[in-house]
């Protein structure tokens, strides 16, 4: 997806040979090189508006050009949008080897208000997050198929049963130093990691399993994870 390389020619005319280099390589990738029969390959090409709602030419306003770029890359992935735009569909064949062409165009009715649109995802969100706190999604328990523990010593390690029996068949007197030293050393301290197997060979560290890599993008992925742990806080319950 490339959005606006025409629309700044009035501000700079080296855009043209910029926006001209650029489709050149995106039409490279397009039709060069080994292409798999289920691959689809589609350049989205999007230009702004070059005047306001009343008339006036954009030029140098960079806070209204801002604002068109931003709504239409948002409003491009919207779930209304994808659901209603078949890119495989074409409205336009021209006389060449770069296939069909889906021709389009954005419209914008007017620009909402920035304060009143926080105001109201601020107000959908907490409707979202009230509705999690009382209607919590249910644990996914699919996901974990064994926990396993693994102890690691820290330190030296204390002597074995069977280091204890080699040590007492010795005479007597070559044992009691060691016999000594056994009866009165420290407890053995251990590190303990949980491995928790989501497969028959496939683990991760309970510390890393519970860290979050990526910040959810969506409400549907929080809502994701959170199952996950609600699934693996239950199997640690069934494990203690």
């Amino acid at each position: 997806m490339r959005l606006g390389g025409l629309t700044y020619a009035p501000l700079s005319w080296r855009t043209i040979h910029n926006t001209r280099d650029v489709t050149r390589e995106n039409l490279a990738f397009m039709v060069d090189g080994p292409i798999a029969v289920r691959e689809l390959r589609d350049l989205e090409l999007y230009e702004l508006p070059l005047r306001s709602e009343a008339g006036t030419p954009l030029h140098d306003n960079q806070r209204l050009r801002s604002q068109l770029a931003a709504t239409l890359a948002q409003a491009r992935y919207t779930d209304c949008v994808n659901d209603g735009l078949n890119l495989r569909e074409v409205n336009e064949i021209p006389t060449s080897r770069f296939g069909g062409m889906l021709r389009g165009r954005a419209c914008w009715s007017h620009m909402l208000d920035a304060e009143a649109l926080m105001r109201a995802v601020a107000a959908y969100c907490r409707l979202q997050l009230k509705a999690l706190r009382h209607h919590p999604e249910p644990a996914a328990m699919d996901l974990v198929e064994r926990l396993d523990v693994e102890l690691t010593p820290k330190g030296p390690a204390l002597p074995t049963a069977d280091d204890i029996m080699a040590l007492l068949s010795q005479p007597r007197g070559a044992h009691a130093v060691g016999i000594e030293e056994s009866v009165r050393a420290e407890p053995q301290r251990f590190d303990a990691t949980v491995w928790v197997y989501t497969g028959q060979t496939q683990s991760v560290a309970l510390h890393d399993a519970l860290h979050v890599h990526e910040r959810p993008g969506s409400l549907a992925e929080l809502c994701a994870h959170r199952q996950r742990l609600r699934g693996l806080l239950a199997h640690l319950e069934q494990a203690a």
